[in-house]
């Protein structure tokens, strides 16, 4: 599981090598993004499911954040994951 600050964002497996999996139970987000640790945004997506699989095979080993936002622009939740190949 990622650590998150939202007890209804599930993320896994952490560290992560080629996907890692969301599950997003009882939020209403609607917009996803993937920061690197110098805080540039690295990917997005705005077609959001409750159950979600993101390809990070693409992305440099390292610690990343996501966050989500619903539709109001508000953030409803973050985590880090890491990404070991």
């Amino acid at each position: 599981m990622l650590e998150t600050n939202n007890d209804l964002i599930f993320a896994y497996p952490n560290p992560a090598s080629t996907f890692v999996n969301f599950n997003l139970l009882g939020t209403d987000a609607t917009m996803m993004e993937i920061i690197d640790v110098t805080g540039k945004i690295v990917y997005t997506e705005s077609n959001l499911n409750i159950k979600m699989k993101l390809d990070v095979s693409g992305f440099n080993n390292g610690s990343y954040f996501v966050r989500f936002v619903n539709n109001k622009n508000e953030y409803i939740g973050t985590a880090r994951f890491t990404i070991s190949k």
